[in-house]
């Protein structure tokens, strides 16, 4: 099933702007048909790349390049998760051949805190419309309340250098907490309102943006000049 056909009924019912009178969206178990445990899309195109800090330090970056709609509908099902979260890790299935990353594989969010042993189950995610900024957390939060993403492959095991180089898997997303921010702006990305083109989650060497030992990830849309169309889903 098509990730975009399959989020529409809920995408149809946000709330388009950050000054709007628009009520607020509760996601809800009741605001989903039955999710299916794989979705493919043509609207996201992921690309291996690096972000080098300093003449010793390099770390993994997906260069994302998007639609909003697709944008749209990823935040729809991370923000499910939250209400409903899946048993199995789910898979997003990336069709367009230009994206070296071919699978987003999703696992639910956890809860867990270690100190206490205490587990936690969320129930629902509500969304209100913000505006967008390219570094969108501009304060800083405990390391495990940012989204976490790891470049890897179907084995989730690279041992070599020829592995290394041909990771096609993404895994996420981490955290309730940092699920819930990247579905927030997924979902502020796909705003009819929203101009912002480049969004950029830095590890902590830069403008923090993901946990501790996660890849960094940029998204980006149409209409950024350090991109050309070629670069999106037609």
């Amino acid at each position: 099933m098509r990730l975009e056909q399959w989020a529409a009924p809920v995408v149809a019912r946000l709330p388009q702007s950050p000054d709007g009178d628009e009520d607020e969206f509760r996601f809800g178990p009741e605001a989903f048909s039955e999710r299916p445990s794989e979705l493919a899309t043509g609207s996201l195109i992921l690309k291996r790349g690096s972000h080098i800090y300093g003449p010793s330090f390099r770390v993994d970056r997906a260069e994302c390049f998007g639609t909003k709609d697709g944008y749209a509908a990823l935040g729809v099902v991370l923000a499910s998760l939250l209400a409903k979260p899946p048993a199995d890790p789910m898979t997003i299935v990336l069709s367009d051949p230009r994206s070296e990353v071919r699978r987003i594989s999703i696992e639910a969010p956890y809860s867990r805190q270690e100190t206490l042993g205490l587990e936690q189950v969320t129930t629902g995610f509500t969304y209100d419309p913000m505006p967008v900024q390219k570094h969108p957390w501009d304060f800083p939060f405990p390391e495990h309340h940012y989204p976490w993403l790891a470049l890897s492959n179907e084995a989730d095991h690279c041992r070599t250098d020829e592995d290394w180089a041909r990771r096609d898997v993404v895994r996420g997303f981490g955290s309730a907490i940092g699920v819930a921010k990247l579905a927030q702006l997924l979902l502020d990305l796909s705003r009819e309102s929203n101009e912002t083109t480049e969004v950029e989650l830095e590890c902590e060497g830069g403008f923090r943006g993901v946990a501790a030992l996660s890849a960094e990830i940029r998204f980006w849309l149409p209409g950024n000049d350090f991109c050309v169309p070629s670069d999106f889903p037609r």
